[in-house]
């Protein structure tokens, strides 16, 4: 799952159950508020767009410049 903001991509690896919560209103909701304090207080790893999938290069946009994985 990708968050975007202004210009930087936060990349999240999820879970079996939480690629099934993401098909719901509340499931979104809840994993929206799980991952958000994330950015904040987790573990980002620099990666470069040429090492990411075409999938989450469309997913981050044209305008990201930045991109994180988040752990």
């Amino acid at each position: 799952m990708s968050l975007r903001y202004q210009n930087t991509c936060y990349i999240f690896t999820l879970t079996d159950q939480q690629k099934l919560d993401v098909h719901t209103d509340a499931g979104l909701k809840a994993l929206e508020l799980k991952l958000l304090p994330l950015i904040d207080s987790g573990h980002k790893n620099v990666v470069q767009k040429s090492d990411l999938s075409a999938e989450l290069q469309r997913a981050c946009g044209q305008s990201s410049t930045h991109f994180y994985t988040m752990s």
